[in-house]
């Protein structure tokens, strides 16, 4: 495989462009370029693997910071409902030191009613700071905002 066609697929999924027209635009310009399969090819096999392990990887070294830092957690959660109520995306962040610790992606049919989404992301996050040991069960503090806005916790 030709590196420029991986560095081509890598460089419009990383820009967030949409592929479709990316490619079509190129062949428009009399540009030769890779195909719309070959690009979903790559990004299955290649781009979104290494997303994953980049993602996995800054999360161990975020983790393994937090443990080390004193003061316990500083941590605000937000959430977001998008698809008409069938996906929402719940992520936290730790305050002091401002990084994303943890994103939580819940379908509607994973719990009982796309209200619960929220609730259910916020708890695989929690439970990933347990087996991460970085709070305990008997150590928090929630404060909540808005009814539908951000909750702050110190764990």
């Amino acid at each position: 495989m030709p590196a420029c066609n991986l560095l081509l697929s890598g460089a419009i999924h990383f820009t967030g462009c949409l592929a479709s027209q990316t490619l079509r635009m190129m062949t428009l310009f009399g540009l030769q370029c890779i195909s719309v399969s070959t690009y979903f090819r790559h990004q299955r096999c290649y781009t979104i693997p290494i997303i994953i392990q980049a993602w996995q990887n800054d999360q161990a070294k975020s983790l393994s910071d937090l443990r080390a830092m004193d003061g316990g957690l500083v941590v605000t959660g937000d959430c977001r409902v998008r698809f008409s109520r069938a996906l929402c995306k719940v992520w936290l962040v730790e305050e002091r030191v401002n990084k994303v610790v943890d994103v939580q992606l819940v379908q509607s049919s994973e719990v009982p009613n796309s209200s619960w989404c929220e609730l259910e992301g916020l708890e695989r996050s929690i439970d990933l700071l347990r087996r991460q040991d970085l709070v305990n069960p008997h150590h928090g503090q929630t404060s909540p905002g808005c009814q539908m806005g951000e909750r702050r916790a110190v764990l």
